[in-house]
């Protein structure tokens, strides 16, 4: 259920998610426990959500492993960003025809928001990480969210992830282990436009989606799918599964500890913003609709209108 309940949470966004609903199964007519449908990704999934020939894409993993095509486009634009000032207009103009910037932002604040430990930073390798683009044109590349289950507070016993205090967005700024998207994104932050993009659209995103109103609506929502059949289930199989759930108390426990992490979660990650970025001030910001602010609002994506949320200072705030 964390998995899909992150994927879920981010839908609306840039991000490519692996989507799933909750089943349950039967094996020669007898209950077999509650399992999740979730799509595949592979080639296939690519051209089903992007309809793209799925014969004419790059598709990779990690640090570039090739699952379809070739890595040669990807390996290109890592050097291309990682060698050249990011700070030259040119060169920046040039990667937002490489890669999709929104995409790019989305997928790095919700890995950093939600504490992904099994993905970069933590290990001396990179893990999860999957990302494609068309060769045929050749297209931007994206990032597909994919197996996010150590993220949102997952309690262990083997502490397997950090507290809901953890900064992972410093982390991945500064990783243990060298590897591509780190460098990219760490070249990419030098670049005014980027940097302020990111940061405002780490606020619009906390603001909106990240809410812990709007998690709490969800994560309810997916528990009532889940719990009628929740309990036949741990009888079935009565195993102490990941995290420490073994029976109905402890699914339930679970859930609990996910809610009190998206509860305390965003102050924590404004004070990670403020101090990674050396930003002075917090700004309360209340708007009301004017149809001259529309484009902007737009772009900044406010969801709702009246707006009332916290925003950085930065030289431009729309």
């Amino acid at each position: 259920m964390r998995d899909r309940l992150i994927q879920k949470s981010v839908q609306l966004t840039h991000i490519d998610i692996m989507d799933g609903i909750p089943s349950v199964v039967f094996l020669n007519g007898k209950f077999w426990g509650v399992y999740e449908i979730k799509e595949r990704v592979d080639k296939y999934y690519i051209q089903g959500n992007h309809n793209v020939d799925c014969n004419k894409i790059d598709m990779l993993k990690y640090d570039g492993d090739i699952i379809e095509g070739t890595n040669t486009s990807f390996l290109k634009m890592v050097d291309f960003i990682t060698l050249n000032d990011m700070t030259m207009p040119v060169n920046y103009d040039s990667v937002k025809q490489l890669l999709d910037i929104e995409n790019f932002c989305d997928y790095f604040i919700t890995e950093t928001y939600y504490d992904n430990y099994d993905w970069i930073g933590t290990y001396h390798y990179t893990n999860n990480i999957k990302f494609w683009h068309t060769n045929n044109p050749s297209g931007k590349w994206r990032y597909i969210l994919w197996d996010i289950d150590r993220g949102l507070g997952l309690t262990s016993d083997v502490g397997m992830t950090g507290p809901v205090d953890y900064n992972r967005l410093e982390t991945v700024i500064s990783p243990q282990n060298n590897n591509p998207h780190s460098a990219m994104f760490k070249s990419l932050l030098l670049n005014d436009i980027f940097r302020n993009y990111f940061i405002n659209r780490y606020a619009d995103l906390l603001n909106t989606i990240f809410l812990p109103f709007n998690i709490r609506q969800l994560t309810y929502k997916l528990r009532n799918e889940m719990q009628q059949e929740m309990e036949m289930h741990f009888n079935k199989w009565n195993l102490y599964d990941f995290g420490g759930i073994y029976d109905i108390q402890s699914w339930f426990s679970e859930i609990e500890c996910m809610l009190s992490y998206s509860d305390k979660r965003p102050s924590f990650t404004r004070s990670f913003i403020k101090s990674q970025f050396a930003l002075k001030k917090k700004l309360i910001l209340h708007l009301m609709y004017f149809q001259k602010m529309q484009e902007k609002l737009k772009y900044r994506q406010l969801y709702l209108i009246p707006f009332l949320g916290q925003v950085f200072i930065l030289m431009e705030i729309l």
